[in-house]
């Protein structure tokens, strides 16, 4: 394999020499590069610790803002692990007394059943006499006497 040759410049341009550089050329009225570099300097080693300070302070408060908010955030979360369990206590309170209600519920309906049976067979057994006279002062005894006689 063969290498070509790089392209020859054309005739008609002049090349610079290889050495030169085609720059921009400060103005000389321009103020000294070095003078102004060194009062930036001296700004900034001035400006730089109070910056330093400023951020130092500024995080330090963060840092304290954000370890109370942690302290808050795990008081919250045992006052909820609180609620949630006095809730499922209450819920489960719940359901034994809604089943108390209903054993309640079935006794009372038996023992008004079992007041409905004594009545009908007291009802039953009763005597009742009309047309007798009643005087005020009469009493029990005078009214089986009454009956025995009949």
């Amino acid at each position: 394999m063969r290498r070509t040759p790089p392209p020859s410049p054309s005739p008609n341009l002049p090349s610079p020499p290889p050495t030169q550089r085609n720059k921009r050329h400060c103005p000389s009225n321009s103020p000294s590069t070095s003078h102004a570099d060194s009062k930036l300097d001296e700004e900034m080693s001035t400006q730089i610790p109070n910056k330093q300070e400023e951020i130092l302070t500024l995080l330090t408060k963060v840092l304290s803002e954000i370890t109370e908010i942690r302290k808050s955030h795990s008081d919250m979360q045992k006052t909820l692990e609180f609620y949630t369990k006095t809730c499922e206590e209450m819920q489960e309170r719940l359901v034994e007394l809604e089943d108390e209600k209903v054993m309640r519920e079935t006794y009372i309906r038996n023992l008004e059943n079992r007041f409905e049976e004594v009545d009908r067979h007291a009802r039953s057994t009763c005597l009742e006499i009309r047309g007798v006279p009643s005087k005020p002062t009469e009493t029990k005894q005078d009214l089986c006497g009454l009956v025995g006689k009949l």
